[in-house]
């Protein structure tokens, strides 16, 4: 980030959750980017499974990596998929239950596909900005406090395309600055999510080997040197030949805990014992 200056002026976006933007970019709403209104996906069972037809894509099928499953593959048939087959560059957005707001950017490499109800398309106009650009703006804290903002409470979490089309976006003037940006962008996330992976796969052998030392330690004691003997339980294999196996029935007490019932909450409230 050191080699990237700031832009020499900004000025207010006149938007309270974009804050300040440099000079020279421009700041519209989604609608105002897109070639044609968003679109709803089609509502229609997930039956087909035919790969000759065009791929059916839900919310389901996407993979955290941008990529989409293949083990969750169903299709529809080309007459009923016409009216929602996606282009290179399309951006779906989810529109309710625990996913609303996640985005996916479609390529034409994951061969012909449309998409289902649950979705909405997004189709860029390329004088306005970049589809990757804003591909990068909906993973963006500023897109997902307009998310948070604008969902409607009913028995789901719900944003509709009209809520979709008042977000604010803001992005350069011209299109070469903005591919900069989306390509800065793909190759610094991927640096970053290839330091996750790590991490998570060093925690992961931390905890294989946390667990593994305890068992040991509480199976096979700390003398290496000590005689064992087989302990007659599959799972616990040998253990030290001075050492007792003895059930934990015999060791020690058990009793349930208490759980309030209908007929008596009050009795459970206002108490000053925590329970745990």
């Amino acid at each position: 980030m050191a080699k990237y200056k700031a832009y020499p002026e900004y000025k207010d976006s006149g938007v309270e959750l974009l804050g300040e933007v440099p000079l020279t970019w421009r700041v519209f709403k989604l609608k105002f980017g897109l070639s044609e209104p968003l679109v709803y996906g089609a509502n229609e069972a997930a039956l087909d499974d035919n790969p000759d037809n065009p791929r059916y894509i839900r919310i389901t099928d996407m993979n955290p990596d941008g990529t989409l499953r293949n083990d969750t593959f169903k299709s529809l048939p080309k007459v009923i998929s016409e009216p929602y087959m996606l282009i290179d560059g399309d951006i779906l957005l989810a529109r309710s239950g625990a996913t609303v707001g996640k985005s996916f950017y479609y390529k034409s490499i994951f061969g012909p596909s449309c998409f289902a109800g649950y979705l909405i398309r997004a189709r860029f106009n390329g004088d306005k900005i970049v589809p990757r650009l804003a591909y990068w703006f909906f993973q963006s804290s500023i897109y997902w406090q307009y998310i948070s903002g604008s969902q409607i409470q009913a028995t789901i979490q719900n944003v509709s395309a009209e809520k979709y089309s008042d977000l604010y976006l803001s992005a350069p003037l011209g299109y070469a600055e903005q591919a900069l940006i989306a390509d800065f962008l793909d190759h610094e996330t991927a640096k970053i999510d290839n330091l996750i992976e790590k991490q998570q796969q060093l925690i992961e052998l931390l905890k294989e080997k946390r667990q593994a030392m305890i068992s040991h330690a509480v199976t096979k004691g700390l003398n290496p040197d000590v005689t064992m003997k087989d302990s007659g339980v599959e799972w616990l294999g040998k253990v030290p030949e001075h050492w007792e196996l003895v059930p934990l029935k015999y060791l020690c007490n058990f009793s349930g805990g208490g759980t309030p019932t209908k007929d008596n909450l009050s009795y459970w409230q206002g108490g000053t014992v925590p329970w745990i």
